[in-house]
């Protein structure tokens, strides 16, 4: 967004997260302001959109979103999405909207390595005008792996338990207070882990998974990885459910 304005300053450019898109076309519902709202999304020349996985099973605003799309891409319009999965595996989504996702450009964000993830935690430190070990910075890095938001988080952490104790940021205090985190970190297996298992073992794709066959075979492949995701996430039913394209939770719990 900043490098198309710098480009050209009359670029007119709309950050927005999916939640507070949702939020807005609710409103407008309620409050009639429908052309208000949609001529605010027609006028932009990039559109940014954060968390599109949010927008999953909200059936009246994909309809609205994908008239902004057509539109948007129609005027030549430059459009990004951010997703915690990749389009294709994106649960809840009409049909037509999800193949839209995957017209463009797909890239896949990985964390960081182990030295990008000290430089950000010492540039953290640094603007609460703290300094840490290198020592310090990468028993962190190494050890808090799912999110740079939870790594800002433990940071964070640390040093407010240092502040509250008056005592130096050493690596034992850093155990000390994360020693929860890094047990559970090692926990923590991913929705993609568990669906790999579920392939190698049962001969099942995700798609086969998220497929509407319930004879007895996929059935129980199904079953045993709602298990286990559920078993090896922090996830919710919800979230298990989404993933896997049925929105009865009902099914989850039964599993």
């Amino acid at each position: 967004g900043n490098a198309a304005i710098k480009a050209n300053p009359r670029t007119v450019v709309l950050y927005q997260t999916t939640d507070r898109f949702v939020t807005e076309f609710i409103n407008a519902i309620r409050f009639n302001h429908m052309s208000k709202f949609q001529d605010k999304y027609k006028k932009v020349d990039v559109l940014l959109i954060d968390d599109i996985q949010f927008m999953r099973n909200k059936e009246q605003t994909q309809e609205m979103f994908f008239h902004i799309f057509n539109h948007l891409y129609d005027k030549n319009k430059q459009i990004v999405f951010s997703s915690d999965v990749l389009p294709r595996d994106l649960g809840g989504l009409e049909k037509r909207l999800k193949s839209r996702l995957e017209w463009g450009l797909v890239a896949d964000v990985h964390m960081p390595m182990l030295e990008t993830k000290v430089a950000i935690l010492k540039k953290k430190a640094d603007m609460q005008n703290e300094v840490i070990s290198d020592e310090v910075a990468h028993y962190i890095a190494k050890h808090v792996f799912s999110s740079i938001r939870e790594l800002e988080g433990a940071l964070i952490r640390v040093l407010a338990f240092a502040a509250l104790t008056q005592k130096a940021v050493t690596v034992e205090l850093v155990q000390k207070v994360l020693g929860y985190m890094v047990e559970s970190a090692q926990k923590v297996i991913g929705f993609e882990n568990v669906v790999a298992s579920i392939k190698k073992h049962f001969s099942y794709s995700l798609d086969d998974l998220r497929s509407k066959d319930r004879s007895k075979n996929i059935s129980l492949a199904r079953q045993t990885c709602m298990y286990f995701m559920k078993q090896k996430s922090r996830k919710s039913l919800k979230d298990i459910g989404e993933y896997l394209c049925r929105k009865d939770h009902t099914t989850i719990t039964y599993a």
